[in-house]
């Protein structure tokens, strides 16, 4: 039985979560990653298709200051 790739994708995610639970540095790494690049792409969803003017100008605040100490 051939199996779709967003099944492959699911059993691959879980093989990884199981490694970075039994200590393997390289799988720890890598859920990591994963997990940070999820987070993002949440809040550039949100950001483009949900927020408000309010909103938006909170965040240009933040990302304003987050660059100001990036640089330094």
């Amino acid at each position: 039985m051939a199996l779709s790739n967003a099944e492959r994708s699911k059993r691959y995610r879980e093989r990884l979560k199981q490694k970075a639970a039994e200590g393997d540095a390289h799988a720890s790494k890598m859920v990591a990653k994963n997990k940070n690049a999820q987070l993002f792409r949440n809040a550039k969803s949100y950001a483009k298709n949900h927020a408000t003017l309010e909103e938006i100008a909170i965040l240009k605040k933040i990302l304003d200051e987050r660059e100001k100490k990036l640089k330094k």
